[in-house]
């Protein structure tokens, strides 16, 4: 119940959220043993009863506030949801270096990276190397609500 718990607030952080990649490890460690376990949406329900903690990188600007969870938009999103995210925030111009010392160790990733801004190339190695994994399948599991047209 808690990884789908976890499952339904990253989602749902996903789609609040801009880019948000998966991270996963090399040692095919995979969330439910890589199942997507289909979610009864009547089971779903904002704010969570219980508080859920998640850990995210992200950028910020130089000279502006550096601490994710003083900006408004992530203060509203706690409130509603009841996940509370533990942030790893790298200044902009320091990004490229410390993203990729932090992608290099998959044992210490957080859960999701949060606004990349990953070039081509960079995508496609992470993803070979199984940290940055395809989000459809959660999303189709646990966001019964969300819209994709086919």
């Amino acid at each position: 119940m808690k990884k789908m718990m976890r499952m339904t607030c990253l989602a749902a952080l996903a789609l609040a959220g801009s880019v948000l990649c998966g991270c996963g490890g090399r040692q095919q460690v995979a969330l439910n043993k890589g199942e997507v376990e289909q979610v009864d949406p009547a089971t779903l329900a904002f704010p969570l009863k219980e508080k859920v903690v998640l850990t995210g990188m992200t950028s910020f600007p130089a000279n502006t506030e550096s601490d994710p969870n003083k900006r408004t938009i992530f203060r509203r999103l706690q409130e509603k949801t009841n996940v509370e995210i533990k942030w790893t925030a790298m200044q902009s111009d320091q990004w490229n270096d410390k993203i990729t010392l932090a992608m290099a160790n998959p044992k210490t990733l957080t859960d999701f990276v949060f606004t990349a801004n990953f070039n081509d190339s960079s995508l496609l190695k992470y993803a070979d190397q199984g940290i940055i994994i395809p989000l459809e399948g959660y999303i189709d599991a646990y966001m019964p609500n969300h819209y994709c047209p086919k």
